[in-house]
This record gives structure tokens, sequence and C-alpha cells, in this order.
């Protein structure tokens, strides 16, 4: 591909395909923000690389800025995903407002790079000069960054998402983010949006080489120091997390053996007065702060009750019963039972005077935990229960026995956030944020204790990461904890060192990406503006070409106008004079369509725009065929056209047969308008070739005016003949064999020629390499829907927007009979035989279609009428096209058509393919005339 000025390609040109273009940039920005993320720090939201910045840049500079939907979906998507997996989409929409707020600061912040840019004339800019890329990097990058970083920071604080503690960290974190991105991505992209040169593929190479080695540079030594920042910390919170474990450990353990001195006591003296109990429960109490009270539970039996209830009502006066919680939650009566396990001495009493008497077995819980402490013969703590003061708490249950009988439990209540908070003062920890759990509870009373008067952290992955945890052994219990740094730990950890990494990674990033840009464009310039001359040239040979193209088209077309009127005027009744006339203007017409041909075809190939199509063939009846043809214009010379196959057998072969005939027609054609006496012979040879391969071998030998030997080698030029004066005998556009040879070549094989001044020429075409093929290997092709033979005179529908051709092809339909209906573009065709259908009128018997008109063109009305319900579908369709390229007629045919008629129209032709639809004669619609 040639290149084109640099100042021209590096313009945004306006997108042919935008939406694609948003959805690949937005998906792009997507791509490269999530791998942007493995770097990102503990907020998710600020990294030290970020290469959507420079890609967002990188497209509202190529692209130009109504790009920018592409940039803010992107940014939106990227942020909207941190929250995905741990969230509704709705609850994202409606709860995360930061999420719009970030997405339009990094849609304005290339939009501002953009337009600053060419403000200040650093774009375009093809990076090869120092000043000119210090100058666009310090725009670009620190400048325009600082747009996203204020925005994105401060929606976070304001949003509440990051303490106060971080702002800086997070917005200095994304300025050096968005500005690496910006100088490592945005100049490779620039590179491969310039033109594909000489002069800039070695360099796009190194850019990108270089660029995308800087970034794996940083991106590494980024990864690893904040690796060694997170494992530093991680130390340190474990060590923090085993300090508070082992604190809280005495505590648990303190409370325990507190209520193993008062079980004690009461083993050895049973009669202990209440005043003596009390006195002897402050002194553990005052020992074990941890507990919140102790008690003692006699375990009695129904017998024993009314001893029991009597005995309590001596201690506390009043008529004392043992009580238990009604349906309503408040106190009764305990129901008789066998067993009781109640409540007799209390320390400290005041505030609890209801508690004494009360039937701790009634409970479900606690009597699992009796049962369990009676069984294994020690300690036992319950699982959560709640306290007056508002927390949580647990018992302590610890049997005492007379011999082997069980006579009550000592019992202490556990405040589980003292001994946390005391575990915590005790082990200096601040910052942390605690968390202790029952594992072996049911759910809705594992969690002892939430919280610590510090803010806890503002995202997820931060308590997953940092979460340490330790297993505290409370009895027959095993709690767990859990600590977890805040949000001013860690951020007063990671300060000390992150901001020595920023500049680090900033300042490298930009040294050596001026330095490879500076590297890889000091030879740029001298090979640039070779380019941009040659690119000239190119340009100049190119316009030439699309000039002849465009100047055949507009001869072609009243050309169609001038020979389909000869045939009307050769049609007619016309004296011998005058039908002489028009027999010369017929040919003279047809030799300047051969030579528009000719030029279409050349500029075609000069495009790379002609298709091939390879068929099973057998060439000795295709080459026979086409000496068949031309066999009556060497019969107008008195030549002899000879045709011998040498073939020992038949071998279909996959070829063009099209482009075959086409090349035949070139050749045969000059050698017998370069012939004035004498014979043109046709040779052919095929052989078969081992693997499936065959060989071919035309040659087309004249008796000629031969060629000299100075001149034959530029014979197969273009516009090239022998005889170039203005005088020259034999005239044409000296295309023939240039387009011959290229066809050749495109087919695999070689174009020669031999030739003799005075005695005639020898051209040959070898075709080496044919792959062998079976007879039936054509698919039969798919037939567009016939209609039944029409009964009547034809009635056609002409699609047709030129009225001269419209004219045409009404005279020849009038003229034998039949009567037409005119439509002046594909959609007027539809739009009729829908009206017909709808009025309940006669359908035409088949419609002829012209390809190019305004609004609908041919192809497409076709696809809709086919495309319709009802008898419409099936009428017959008949291209009309000056479009006579094999590939162009099967591309009609796919889509719906019976056949193709080319422009100009021949009489012969045009009914032959009309009753050939029909499944008439022509000699059928010839009677009609006479009708």
């Amino acid at each position: 591909m040639t290149s084109q000025p640099l100042t021209a390609a590096l313009k945004p040109k306006p997108p042919r395909y935008f939406l694609l273009q948003v959805v690949l940039v937005a998906l792009l920005y997507f791509a490269t923000g999530k791998l942007g993320l493995f770097l990102a720090t503990d907020n998710d939201y600020s990294t030290l690389i970020w290469p959507p910045s420079g890609i967002a840049l990188g497209a509202i500079l190529l692209l130009g800025y109504r790009i920018w939907p592409a940039i803010a979906l992107g940014a939106f998507a990227t942020n909207v995903s941190f929250s995905i997996e741990s969230m509704t989409l709705i609850d994202i929409l409606t709860t995360q407002p930061q999420n719009y707020v970030i997405a339009l600061g990094n849609t304005a912040q290339p939009l501002l790079a953009a337009y600053l840019l060419r403000r200040f004339k650093s774009y375009p800019n093809p990076l090869t000069q120092i000043g000119k890329i210090v100058q666009f990097y310090l725009i670009a990058g620190p400048l325009a960054c600082l747009v996203a970083a204020s925005v994105g920071a401060a929606s976070l604080y304001g949003f509440g998402v990051i303490p106060a503690a971080d702002i800086f960290n997070t917005w200095g974190t994304w300025w050096i983010g968005d500005t690496n991105g910006v100088i490592l991505i945005t100049p490779l992209i620039i590179a491969w949006g310039l033109p594909r040169d000489n002069a800039w593929v070695l360099r796009r190479v190194a850019v990108t080489a270089g660029l995308l080695l800087v970034l794996l540079m940083l991106t590494i030594f980024v990864y690893h120091s904040r690796k060694w920042n997170d494992d530093e910390l991680q130390k340190r919170v474990a060590f923090e997390t085993d300090t508070i474990a082992r604190a809280l450990q005495d505590e648990v353990a303190n409370a325990v053996t507190t209520v193993y001195g008062l079980s004690g006591v009461m083993a050895l003296a049973p009669g202990i007065r209440f005043d003596e109990f009390q006195s002897y429960a402050r002194i553990l109490l005052d020992r074990a702060p941890g507990l919140s009270g102790l008690s003692w539970n006699p375990h009695i039996t129904d017998t024993d009750r009314a001893w029991h209830e009597a005995r309590l009502s001596r201690d506390y006066g009043g008529d004392r019963t043992i009580t238990e919680r009604g349906s309503d939650g408040g106190l009764k009566t305990a129901a008789q039972a066998e067993e009781y396990v109640y409540v007799h001495f209390l320390e400290p009493l005041a505030g609890s005077e209801n508690a004494v008497g009360f039937n701790i077995w009634s409970n479900e819980a606690r009597r699992a935990s009796i049962n369990k402490a009676r069984e294994i013969n020690s300690a036992v703590i319950t699982p959560r229960i709640s306290l007056v003061q508002g927390t949580y708490g647990a018992l302590i249950l610890l049997p005492v026995k007379n011999g082997e009988v069980v006579t009550g439990y000592a019992t202490g209540v556990i405040r589980i956030a003292h001994i946390v908070e005391k575990a915590m003062v005790a082990a200096s920890a601040r910052g942390l944020y605690i968390n202790l759990d029952d594992p072996e509870a049911e759910v809705s009373r594992k969690e002892l204790y939430d919280g610590f008067p510090l803010q806890a952290p503002s995202w997820d992955k931060t308590r997953e990461k940092l979460t340490h945890r330790a297993d505290i052994k409370a009895a027959d219990r095993t709690w767990q904890l859990s600590v977890t740094p805040t949000d001013s730990y860690v951020f007063a950890y990671r300060s000390k060192t992150s901001w020595l990494v920023m500049l680090a990674v900033w300042t490298s990033a930009a040294t050596l990406g001026v330095l490879f840009l500076v590297l890889t464009g000091r030879h740029f310039e001298t090979e640039r503006l070779v380019a941009e001359r040659t690119e000239e040239l190119i340009l100049a040979n190119r316009a030439k070409t699309d000039f002849l193209a465009n100047m055949s088209h507009e001869i072609r077309t009243p050309m169609n106008g001038v020979l389909g009127m000869l045939n009307l005027l050769d049609d007619g009744n016309l004296s011998t004079e005058q039908k002489d006339l028009v027999v010369v203007a017929r040919k003279s017409a047809k030799s300047l369509l051969v030579v528009i041909n000719d030029i279409l075809d050349f500029s075609k190939l000069q495009k790379g725009e002609v298709r091939f199509n390879a068929e099973p063939i057998e060439l000795e009846p295709v080459v026979a065929d086409t000496v068949q043809l031309l066999r009556p214009t060497a019969d107008e010379k008195g030549l002899q056209l000879n045709f011998h196959s040498y073939s020992k057998q038949n071998l279909p072969v996959e070829f063009d047969q099209a482009r075959l005939q086409q090349i035949l027609f070139n050749i045969i054609g000059n050698a017998i308008k370069f012939t004035d006496a004498g014979k043109v012979d046709v040779d052919i040879t095929v052989t078969a070739q081992r693997f499936n391969k065959a060989a071919a071998i035309i040659e087309v030998r004249d008796t000629g005016i031969g060629i000299d030997p100075k001149d034959q080698k530029r014979i197969f030029d273009r516009f090239v003949q022998v005889d170039g004066s203005s005088s020259r005998r034999y005239q044409g556009s000296g295309l023939g064999l240039a387009i011959s040879r290229q066809l050749v070549e495109h087919l695999g094989g070689t174009l020669s020629l031999e030739s003799t001044l005075g005695e005639g020429t020898l051209v040959t075409i070898h075709l080496p390499n044919l792959v062998r093929c079976e007879r039936d290997r054509r698919s039969p092709k798919a037939e567009a829907p016939k209609a039944t033979p029409p009964q009547t005179a034809l009635k056609v529908l002409v699609a047709e927007d030129n009225m001269v051709n419209q004219m045409i092809v009404q005279k020849l339909l009038t003229r034998h009979g039949h009567s037409a209906i005119m439509a002046s573009n594909g959609a007027e065709a539809v739009t009729t035989l829908e009206h017909m259908v709808a009025e309940g009128a006669p359908l035409p018997d088949l419609v002829l279609m012209d390809i190019q008109m305004p609004e609908v063109d041919g192809v497409e009305a076709t696809k809709r009428i086919r495309a319709s319900d009802g008898p419409i579908a099936n009428i017959p369709i008949i291209a009309l096209t000056a479009n006579a390229l094999p590939e162009q007629h099967a591309s009609y045919l796919a889509a719906g058509m019976n056949n193709c008629v080319n422009k100009p129209i021949e009489f012969g032709k045009f009914y032959s393919v009309i009753a050939d639809v029909l499944g008439l004669k022509v000699a059928d619609l010839a009677e009609r005339r006479k009708a």
C-alpha cells in the first residue's frame, strides 16, 4: 500500500463505520483498563500505569472528537466492573455516583489534550525531533492528565469511597498513571495510524517494540515494588494479630480461672451464706474485670424443689419460687419438671434481682451447654447471649460435684467487648478493625464482637487481602479473631514509599519514551521526503487510470443509446443505402465500445478489482468456440482460420472460461487484424501431469506483418503499438496484449511472443499448473423462480432510470406487439407490483431490471421482490446492465435474477434471453409481431 502526505494522514477522517469504531474503542479501553487494574492501589481506582489514557487520546487524535462516546462508555464500564461481582448492576448504577463523575473526567481529559495539542501546533506530529516530542509529552501528559486525576480523587472523597488521608496519594497515583499511559501508548497508536510506507515500516516496529519494552519493564518494577510493600504490610498486620490474640487469650483464660476459683469454694462450703458468697465473689470479680458477674446455680430434682424455694424465700425475703420465661417473655413460676438448674446466689445483685430463682435449665441452648459441662466435667462456654448493657456476652458453666453427683454450676458472665478492648490496649494496637466470631454457633449468633471505634475499610478487597485470623481457645469452644487494618493504618504505612516509587516510574517512562522516539526517528525526515515524492508519482499514475476508467464509463452511457438507436433503425423500413450507412455506423460504434471495454478492463486490473471464477471446463471446446466466433472476421479478409488440437485425451480442468475467451479474443483478433494474406493457425495441446495436475500450451501463429526485434520488448506495455504515428494503418488502443498478459499471469501462466518482421508472429500461452477435475464436479446452478409461460402478448415492467434506454427498450417491445410499463427506479418498480397485487390487476409477464438506479438499485429491488409474499415473488426478472464481467452477472443471479442482457442491447440476444426465461421459442415471440 502506498503512502500519503503526513499531514493528510494524521487528520481525523469521517468514520465510515462510526458505531463499529465506538464499540471497538470502548472494548479496547475496557480490556486495557482491566489489565491496568492488576497494578491498582487498594481503592481500585488508581494505578501507576494506566494504558487507557493513551488509548483515549490516540483515538481522539486519529478518529476525531466525535469518538468521545467510546471513551465515556469504556471508562464507565471499567469503573462499574469493580463491584459487579459483589453487587447487582442496578445497585451499582444507583448507589455509586462516583462512576459517572470519573467517566466524565476520563472523557474530558483526552478531548482537552487533543485541543491543546492542535492549538499549540503539537499535532499532527511524527514525533521525530526532541523538541516536538517534549512539547507533545508535556501538553498531553502532565498538563492534560491533571483533569482526570483531580476529578477522580475529588469524587472518590466526596462520595465517601476514600478517606481524607488518601486524597493526595490517590491523586498522585492517578496523575502519574494517566501520564505514563499517554507517554507509552499514544505514540504507539500514532505510529500505527500513519501511512504504511517504507519510511515508517521499520520505525513503526521499533517504536512498538521499544515502548512496549519500557511498559513491560515499568510494569515489572511497579509490580515488585507493590508486592514488597504488600508483603511488609502483611507481616506487620500478622504481628499485630498475634499480639492481640495472645492478649485476648489471656483475658479469656483469666475469666475461666476465676470461675474455677468459685467452683472450689462452692465444693468446700456447700452451706455458704448469701453474704459470704457476695464477699468472696467481689474479690474474684476485682481480679477478673472481663467478668460482669458470678452466680451459683444449684442442680436439683423436683423432689427437692420445695426446700430450695423455701431457702430462696429465707435468703431474699418474700414468697420466692423457681421461675421461667412465659410465652409473653415475662417471668412466671416454673412448670413442674424432673430437673432444675436455678440461680440462687448472684453478684452483683443490684439491678438483677429478677434473675434470682430463674431456671436456666428451661432454656434449650443453656440446657445443652449444661449437659455438655456435666458430661465432660469441665468448664464450657455457652453461645452468645445479650447483656443488659446492650452488648454481647457468654456464660462460663463449671459443674461442682459432691462425689459423683453434680450439685450445681459455678457460673461467670463474660463481657466480650470488655475483654476485646482490654486486649487491644494491652497489645498497644491502633487503627485496626477487630471481629470476633464463634464458628460453632448457629448463624444468627456467630458474631461476638464487630467493630472498633475507628472507621472500617471502604472497600472489600483490602479486607480480603490484609485480614489476618487467629484462633482463641475459650474453654470448650474455639473463637476466631479477625484483624483488618483500617484506611488510616494502610495509608500511613504506604505513603512512606509510594511517592518515591511514583517519581521513579514517571521519570523512567518519560526519559525512555523520549529516547526511543528520538532514536527511531533520526532517519525518518529524509525517508519521509522520498516517500512523499514517490507517493505523488503513484497518485498521479492512479489519477490517470481513474480518469480513463471514469471517462470510459461516461462514454459508454451515450454509446449504449447510439447502438440501441442504430439497432432500431436497422430493424425498420430503410432503403439499401440507409441500411449500409447504419451498418457502417454500428461497426464504428462497436469498435469504439471495444476500446472502451479495454480501458475499463485495464483500469480494473491496475486497481486489483478483477475477480476470477474457476469452474470445471475442457479447454479444447472453449478454444474451438472462440475460433468459430472469429471466423466471420477472418472470412471478411479472405484469411484461413484453422484450429488444431494435439491433446491425446480430453482433460477437464478448473479454469476461468470467460477470462480464457477474453484472452483468446485479444490474441486471435490481433493475429487476424495484422495479417493481410495467408492464414492464422490456433493450436492447443493439453497433457496430464503428476499429482492430479495438467499443463496446456495454446499457440496462435499468423503470416502477418511481424514485429521488429527492437519493438518486441515493449509490445506488451500498455497503450503501445509498433506504429505509433498518426497515420498508422492499424488502429487500436494498444491495451489488448497488456490486458492479456496480466490476465494470463493472474491465472498462473505465461504469455510469450516470437516474431520475424515481414514473415509473421507466434504468440504462446503456457498454463503449466492446471488442476484436473471430474466432468460432473459443477453443482447444478440454483435457478430463480420461473413463471408459467404467458398465453397473450407480453406485458413487461421496465425499471430503467435513463430516458434514452427507456425509449430503446420500449421500441424493442412495442414493435413486436408487446406492451411496456415504465418505472424510473427500483423502488417504483416494487411499488408498482405491490399496487397490482392489491388491486387484483394482472401481473407483468416479466421484469426488465436496470442495475444502477437512484434510490433503490436493481439488485436491492430484486431482493425485495423475491422476499415478498404472494405471486410477485416468482415473477421472472432479467437484468439490463452495462456490467459485462462474469462475476458481476453471477452476483445478479445470486440476488434472484433469472438472466442478464448486456448493454448495448442487441435484438437477437434480447429476445433469445426473454424466450429462454419464459420457456418459449424466439419464433413464438416473432409470431406475436405478426399478430
